[in-house]
């Protein structure tokens, strides 16, 4: 997400409150990532062990 300095200005962040808020929705997306890993290899492990 690229904010230009009107954005965050207008927004009242400044650089450092911008990059702690950025890392805490990174956190959150990365393990929304890694529940997704492991939801597809259990989609793959099911296939390939159906009868």
């Amino acid at each position: 997400m690229h904010l230009d300095r009107r954005t965050r200005r207008a927004r009242g962040l400044d650089d450092a409150a911008l990059r702690e808020k950025m890392r805490g929705v990174l956190a959150v997306n990365m393990g929304a990532l890694a529940a997704s890993v492991i939801g597809l290899m259990m989609v793959v492990v099911g296939i390939v062990l159906a009868p």
